[in-house]
């Protein structure tokens, strides 16, 4: 964009040149040549100034015609000197925009009302005596022709300004921060502080805003709707029990945000959400997903280096789930492991942030240690941490700019009743993960076992991505402590846990992405009128999750019926309409080391999901 808009200041600046130029030569076009050889030519074939007239010369008439063409050569140079100018200042500002510096106010004259003083020019001073680009001040009116012949100078905005120069060479492209809502410039709030626009802004364009043109205050209001078609080659058919695997259309999720700020130290979240009910007979519910504060500490400028989460989120392990939001994920849902072991939202008080220009990625927190949780019947905590480093991140263009790796690590106690009670390979990561009715269920623990002791978890990533192409890979283990509640604590023994998934994905329509995939924006939305079809990405997962045998010696669930082992494999198309609308064909192949109960008299080793899914993100 801020590469069309100088090639539309340049474009103008010619046309103005031009036009200028030939209403001079319409001028000139009266006398028999044109040109400033011409213009030479018959002023040096009149006689001087002073000279003695000759006979009926028409002296008077000849004074007349050398003071015009003096003015017009004058002219001439006046206007050849403004686009040289021009063409100067071009090429500075394309030098500057590869630096990545971006002047805070750059906007195009209307072709129609453009003068060269529209492009720093001011007629009959130097043409390289403007004003600052990114200076917001009127030309000075002065009188003085030494001040004007000074170079020109580019002075950067003032620290801590929305566009101020990064302080990188080539930063990289920045996706838009799910949690954040960009600032109004110091120029909007400057005019809204002299009176100049209304005292607020209210905004459609991705969900429903309302901020103060101050920046002291926002909200934003978004909605995420989705609605999914699931057909299985292996159903319980004739059962009907409130666990038993059909066909179904499902809603896994309708969540409503509100997120914004209270002056430029405080941020804040709510998620409130529906989906999935716990059971066929029980009616969804909508539940408080997230509450929380960020604190900055050290007001706008810093925010991003530093921040004070406090309330209930998402926490910080597996990148996939940190950073990536369900609108967003590359299949449906995410992987084995992370499907049923991820420690989900949980309350708690983490700092995070962004150093070396968004290199390295920090979160760490305490949390009350039961996923999905609110308060615990428990006092121990468990901390949780997440590292990410992009090494090359600032070698823009390179195809090592996006190469990612994170690790994350869980430790804690937990005591209580197992979550995820039951394993499945198609639940909402954030839903009940025990509903049996939309997902084959590959482990269900019994009714009498409890979390009983330490959790420990690792988790290691690899993310990497050029142009329309990206890859994300994984390797988790670790271990979770049960025991059952007819014998506690006697009866505890850790069970092992590991798991590993590879994605690869292509955008078939020439869309690029980064590390992060929010908002993807096709190239050529979907308009049936003007030949859109909007984007077309293409993916393929395969993902794998083991538990030890010691679930089914320990008697933590039963041999028959479950199986402690599955991987499956995602292949489909995800099309984005537009920004806002997304459709997710997926064909999933699931194969477990042990036949799984479908009902008491069908069993199988493997199941296959054709599963369509609908999308609205506003």
């Amino acid at each position: 964009m801020w590469r069309t808009i100088r090639t539309w200041h340049l474009f103008i600046a010619l046309v103005v040149v031009y036009l200028s130029q030939t209403a001079a030569a319409m001028v000139l076009a009266q006398q028999p040549q044109t040109g400033t050889a011409a213009l030479d030519q018959q002023q040096n074939a009149m006689p001087p100034t002073g000279a003695p007239a000759a006979p009926g010369s028409g002296t008077d008439s000849n004074a007349a015609l050398r003071a015009e063409i003096q003015r017009l050569k004058a002219s001439q140079q006046q206007l050849q000197q403004q686009l040289d100018a021009v063409l100067r200042r071009y090429q500075l500002n394309d030098s500057l925009a590869n630096q990545g510096v971006v002047p805070a106010s750059f906007a195009a004259p209307s072709a129609s009302t453009a003068t060269p003083s529209d492009f720093g020019i001011v007629p009959g001073r130097d043409p390289d005596s403007r004003p600052p680009l990114f200076s917001n001040a009127s030309q000075p009116g002065t009188s003085d022709s030494a001040t004007w012949m000074t170079a020109m100078q580019v002075a950067p905005p003032a620290s801590g300004t929305r566009n101020a120069p990064p302080a990188t060479a080539n930063p990289p492209p920045t996706p838009p921060d799910e949690y954040q809502i960009e600032a109004p410039s110091p120029e909007e709030a400057a005019a809204a502080a002299a009176g100049g626009l209304p005292s607020y802004t209210v905004d459609f364009k991705d969900g429903v805003l309302f901020r103060t043109n101050d920046g002291m205050f926002s909200l934003r209001i978004n909605n995420l709707t989705q609605m999914d078609a699931r057909v299985f080659s292996h159903t319980a058919d004739g059962a009907h029990t409130a666990t038993s695997l059909q066909d179904n259309f499902v809603v896994p999720r309708e969540w409503f945000f509100f997120r914004g700020n209270v002056t430029e130290y405080v941020d804040y979240q709510v998620l409130v959400a529906s989906g999935v009910a716990a059971s066929s007979t029980t009616a969804s519910s909508f539940n408080l997903f997230d509450a929380f504060l960020d604190f900055n500490p050290f007001g706008q400028e810093q925010k991003e280096k530093f921040q004070i989460r406090v309330g209930r989120f998402r926490t910080p392990f597996m990148y996939q789930f940190f950073n990536l939001v369900p609108q967003d994920y590359i299949a449906p849902e995410l992987s084995m492991f992370a499907t049923n072991f991820i420690q989900n939202r949980q309350i708690g008080v983490m700092p995070h942030g962004k150093l070396f220009d968004g290199r390295l990625e920090y979160a760490g927190g305490v949390f009350n240690g039961q996923p999905n949780s609110y308060e615990v019947t428990f006092s121990n905590r468990t901390g949780m941490a997440l590292l990410g480093y992009t090494p090359f991140l600032l070698q823009r263009g390179s195809v090592l700019q996006y190469l990612t790796f994170v690790g994350s690590y869980v430790n804690g106690r937990q005591f209580g009743s197992p979550v995820p009670s039951f394993l499945g390979t198609a639940v909402p990561s954030a839903g009940p993960s025990d509903n049996a009715l939309i997902s084959p269920t590959f482990l269900m623990f019994g009714s009498d076992t409890v979390q009983d002791g330490p959790r420990v978890l690792w988790d290691a990533e690899v993310l990497w991505s050029f142009r329309s192409l990206s890859f994300y890979g994984e390797y988790d283990a670790g271990y979770v402590t049960y025991g059952l509640s007819t014998s506690p604590g006697t009866t505890a023994a850790p069970v092992s846990v590991s798991g590993w998934s590879a994605a690869l994905t292509y955008f078939f329509s020439g869309e690029e992405i980064g590390l992060d995939r929010r908002r993807v924006q096709p190239l050529h939305p979907y308009n049936w009128k003007k030949g859109g079809f909007g984007a077309f990405e293409g993916f393929a997962r395969y993902s794998d999750l083991v538990l030890g045998s010691s679930v089914f010696t320990d008697k933590f669930a039963s041999a028959t019926g479950n199986a402690n082992g599955v991987n499956a494999t995602d292949i489909g198309v995800n099309w984005y309409l537009n920004q806002y609308l997304k459709v997710v064909l997926d064909w999933q192949h699931a194969m477990f080391n042990r036949p799984i109960e479908l009902s008491t008299t069908r069993f199988t080793r493997l199941e296959d999901l054709y599963w369509l899914r609908f999308q609205l993100y506003y």
